[in-house]
């Protein structure tokens, strides 16, 4: 099929990109990671059609999840816009460590748009560092990568978020404390909730 595709007339040429990357995986699911992983290799490239670029990109980075973290890094700071917004997207389906680490780390050398294009997948990762990054973030002066973070605070925050988010919620102005309120009461636990309390009083008091 691989060959083929380099043959196939132009009307032709989009069912044998389909058929190979069904055949990749159709490899994954028979547990061939290299085969998949070669085909899906073969696919991700700027000459093929954005569809089938995109796919095989997915491919690339399930077949391989100890390179995960580093191959969407990779795209997310020298690919295209199209392919770093799949890339971004894809920060939510792996879940190797130390990719979601590497990842995490990454995040305050990413531009403004990326950072809060990572922010939003990153919020599904409920790691220690990526809780980190999320904070450091949540406290960055660009309205881009604040407003994302206070969202993402929603699904990872914990007790040690909850004075940031009430302080936020108390002094800040419009998209940022609506946010900073909706994130806050998104957390959840008798403990955070007493403390939900406690910080809002001191806040206002």
């Amino acid at each position: 099929l691989i060959k083929a595709k380099s043959n196939a007339a132009d009307t032709q040429r989009l069912n044998v990109l389909h058929a190979c990357l069904n055949c990749a995986d159709s490899f994954m699911a028979q547990g061939k990671k290299e085969q998949a992983l070669a085909i899906y290799k073969e696919l991700n490239t700027p000459t093929e059609p954005p569809e089938i670029q995109s796919a095989a990109f997915r491919g690339v980075v399930i077949a391989a999840p100890s390179e995960a973290g580093d191959i969407i890094i990779d795209v997310i700071k020298n690919g295209t816009v199209s392919m770093q917004k799949v890339a971004a997207g894809l920060v939510n389906e792996i879940s190797e460590p130390k990719a979601i680490e590497s990842i995490a780390a990454e995040l305050p050398n990413l531009t403004a748009e990326n950072q809060a294009r990572v922010l939003p997948a990153l919020s599904t990762q409920k790691y220690p560092s990526v809780l980190k990054a999320v904070i450091v973030a949540a406290e960055n002066k660009d309205p881009q990568i604040n407003l994302a973070a206070l969202r993402a605070l929603g699904s990872l925050g914990d007790d040690s978020t909850v004075d940031l988010l009430a302080r936020r919620a108390s002094f800040s102005k419009g998209k940022e404390r609506e946010l900073a309120r909706e994130s806050l009461y998104r957390l959840s636990g008798q403990e955070i909730n007493a403390k939900i309390l406690k910080s809002l009083a001191e806040a206002s008091g």
